[in-house]
């Protein structure tokens, strides 16, 4: 019975440890949902839209400066790089405390894209950068992360439609 038991049980063990190995390989990374402050005081919605497959907020105004903070998760992966694509005719962007990331993180900035890469080893980084409409429309930012995942890449599309202020309200002075 003893010589039955070691083997079977070296057995059950290279099985589950076969099992253990690659166990996020197949888990693909995620971008967190956005969160979004209007002029650094109020939050703005952020609704699914399940006809379009993405995500679309609140209505902003022109000349709002929206403090946008996104989370990219590899997942128990390596995250390896990122983008974050934008409509320069429609509002500006500014990738804010990317000098406190150091050498984790190398930007490359280009009209209409935000890309970066990421050193070995980071499983997660947090980006929060300046969204400040100035056009009337429905803009579109674009999130694109990519890990050592065999699912990579993943990506989060969020319409953001821009209107002007409207006027105050006149007051009669009698």
């Amino acid at each position: 019975m003893k010589k039955l038991v070691l083997p079977l049980f070296s057995l059950l063990m290279a099985l589950l440890t076969s099992c253990l190995n690659g166990k996020y390989e197949t888990t693909p990374s995620v971008i967190v949902d956005p969160v979004i402050l209007v002029n650094e005081t109020d939050t703005i919605g952020i609704i699914f839209n399940a006809q379009e497959s993405k995500y679309s907020t609140d209505t902003m105004f022109i000349g709002d400066t929206l403090l946008i903070s996104v989370a990219f998760d590899a997942v128990g992966n390596n995250l390896t790089a990122g983008q974050i694509k934008y409509q320069s005719e429609y509002a500006d962007l500014n990738v804010l405390d990317v000098d406190k990331l150091g050498d984790v993180f190398t930007p490359t900035v280009a009209t209409d894209s935000y890309s970066f890469t990421i050193a070995t080893g980071y499983r997660g980084v947090v980006l929060q950068f300046q969204y400040v409409p100035k056009k009337v429309g429905k803009a579109q930012l674009d999130f694109v992360v990519q890990s050592d995942s065999e699912y990579s890449p993943s990506s989060l599309t969020l319409l953001t439609p821009i209107t002007e202020r409207p006027a105050a309200p006149e007051t009669s002075e009698e």
